[in-house]
């Protein structure tokens, strides 16, 4: 058995320790602890494989655009999760940033999920928004702009959001797992956005709109969550 499966075994154990037949409860409950101290198992092994993590592609690049960071939070909150980027370098195809989503039951997959879904949608939003630019402005003034109306979007869809609060009793289990799965975590800070003029203004303005028209809700499934569901 590797460690997966034992504290499989140990949890199972636990629950049947909850048994309202004493006897039952008590042999359950000796069966575990003989079981943590055999295969060197702690008790904090066993509360953190509670803790799921999935991984996303964010960016083609080691900062990701404000817009992104944006978007990742607020998944973040609605599902309930933490987050860790994580940048890297390929040879093919250079610079990139993946994202992790932490968290409990399906929430981590499906913050994960949720993402790759919203962040095609307002990339493609944008990419339409550029298409409506004048072809004379700079490439940069272009780029700005696009991200202005991107985060705008991600600002204004955000409020519409339902979100759910972590307890602190799964804050501190999310903590110590990040402190035993990454060794050397750092704090980032997004690209920043300088505005310039009434072209700026004019693509938050349009950004505001078209995230207010979008509609975010939960659906119901088995779990009680689906990921957000888009329509414009």
């Amino acid at each position: 058995m590797d460690k997966k499966q034992i504290i499989q075994k140990i949890k199972k154990c636990l629950a049947l320790g909850k048994s309202c037949n004493s006897h039952e409860a008590a042999l359950a409950i000796k069966r575990a602890q003989e079981l943590m101290e055999k295969y060197g198992v702690a008790v904090d092994d066993v509360k953190l494989s509670d803790v799921n993590r999935v991984d996303a592609f964010m960016s083609k690049a080691k900062t990701p655009p404000r817009f992104a960071f944006s978007l990742v939070v607020m998944i973040r909150n609605v599902f309930g999760c933490e987050i860790v980027l994580e940048p890297g370098y390929s040879f093919r195809t250079g610079y990139y940033t993946d994202i992790s989503f932490i968290g409990f039951g399906p929430s981590a997959e499906l913050a994960a999920y949720t993402f790759e879904v919203l962040n095609k949608q307002v990339v493609k939003g944008r990419k339409t928004y550029l298409s409506t630019l004048q072809k004379r402005l700079k490439r940069s003034t272009k780029t700005r702009r696009g991200d202005l109306w991107a985060e705008a979007w991600v600002r204004a869809a955000a409020k519409k959001a339902i979100t759910l609060s972590l307890s602190k009793n799964k804050k501190e289990l999310i903590e110590k797992w990040k402190a035993r799965e990454y060794s050397n975590l750092q704090d980032t800070t997004p690209r920043k956005l300088k505005y310039k003029g009434r072209g700026d203004c004019d693509a938050i303005t349009k950004g505001i709109e078209a995230g207010r028209n979008a509609s975010l809700h939960h659906g119901v499934d088995g779990t009680g969550h689906e990921p957000l569901r888009l329509n414009q």
